[in-house]
């Protein structure tokens, strides 16, 4: 009885993150492809999610981004930071739309980006509602 006690517990500890006593981190999700098309870009916020998970834009190029709230009552935004994808709410922002309580709609006016891969978000749900944000030179 005993020795299938202590296998059971070697078991739990083998299998069990924190088995070995370090902290696990998830891994960021693959990066999307996605690319430029145009200086107008799309993006609904609806059910706390956004309705895509890849943005493109060309560097240096001002465009604008639709943002429509169709989630009544709540509150979202939509920001570029840098930074890694899981920490970007703490990186600087790279742009920052002001807040729009749903159901509404407003666009966002950015200017162009240097090349690189950033993080979009809604700042008020970043844990849910985050995307890649690519600029290709």
């Amino acid at each position: 009885m005993r020795g299938r006690l202590l296998a059971l517990v070697f078991v739990f500890l083998a299998v069990s993150p924190a088995g070995c006593g370090k902290a696990t981190k998830a891994a960021p999700p693959p990066t999307p492809s996605c690319t430029p098309s145009g200086t107008a870009l799309q993006i609904v916020a609806k059910d706390i999610r956004f309705s895509t998970d890849c943005l493109a834009m060309k560097a240096n190029t001002p465009f604008t981004v639709a943002f429509e709230n169709q989630d009544a009552g709540v509150v979202h935004n939509f920001a570029i930071h840098t930074g890694h994808w899981m920490y970007s709410v703490a990186a600087p922002w790279l742009f920052m739309g002001e807040d729009v309580t749903g159901t509404a709609a407003t666009t966002y006016q950015v200017a162009g980006l240097a090349p690189g891969t950033y993080v979009f978000m809604c700042d008020i749900h970043h844990d849910q509602m985050t995307g890649h944000f690519l600029v290709t030179p």
